[in-house]
């Protein structure tokens, strides 16, 4: 949820606004690339960050995880997913698989979801979402938020998520 809010914690692109469309070359349509992430305003008492990307409105198995990092440095802002562990996505992968929505389906939300934990956690890498959010439930201190939408595009050929 956006907010004006000066001492909340924010997680934000340079790519895309809350609610504004992200771009192609941040899709599996487009360049795949990692968009850039920063944060402000990290709760006090943070020793780690979790970073979970997901789409809501999936047809299928909702909410479709397309990325996830764990074990984020505290001082690593803009966030550098080399410098993280990565966990196994829905498509069963351990990388990052941009929007890549079916046709006919309209846009998708993708939530950006910034966990800030209040101790480390020594995770082994190709954890699921829902491995992770079990171990790191008790310790969550804080949560932001980035939401960007992405629709099919009739030029484009998609599996779709």
């Amino acid at each position: 949820m956006e907010s004006d809010s000066a001492d909340e914690f924010i997680l934000e692109s340079s790519a895309f606004k809350y609610g504004q469309e992200i771009p192609d070359e941040f899709t599996a349509h487009g360049g795949n690339r990692v968009p850039p992430l920063s944060w402000s305003h990290m709760p006090p008492d943070t020793e780690e960050l979790v970073l979970i990307m997901q789409d809501p409105d999936a047809p299928k198995d909702p909410p479709y995880v397309h990325w996830i990092l764990y074990k984020i440095p505290k001082d690593d802002n803009p966030i550098d997913p080399a410098r993280a562990k990565i966990g196994k996505n829905s498509h069963g992968e351990i990388s990052y698989f941009g929007p890549e929505p079916p046709p006919n389906t309209g846009f998708h939300r993708y939530y950006f979801l910034l966990l800030a934990l209040d101790r480390e956690f020594d995770l082994k890498e190709g954890l699921s979402r829902d491995e992770i959010l079990d171990i790191i439930r008790s310790n969550i201190l804080g949560e932001a938020e980035l939401m960007g939408k992405y629709q099919y595009h009739e030029t484009q050929t998609a599996s779709g998520h």
